[in-house]
């Protein structure tokens, strides 16, 4: 069981990955068509953090 929570944990982490991927691709590709750039921007945005998985040790609540 602990090995298929950790698969299941990366795979989870992966697909977070894949979908702010896709998300930004989107946002960029819904913008108006009918203006013109002179440059294209580059079409693999690069990502400012990736997800990784994590274990919870210790969890407290305050408030």
């Amino acid at each position: 069981l602990n090995k298929s929570n950790k698969l299941l944990l990366e795979r989870n982490a992966r697909l977070e990955e894949e979908l702010y991927s896709l998300k930004s691709y989107l946002s960029d590709t819904q913008r108006d068509t009918l203006t013109t750039n002179a440059f294209l921007s580059d079409s693999i945005a690069a990502s400012r953090f990736s997800f990784v998985p994590a274990e919870v040790i210790n969890v407290s609540f305050s408030g």
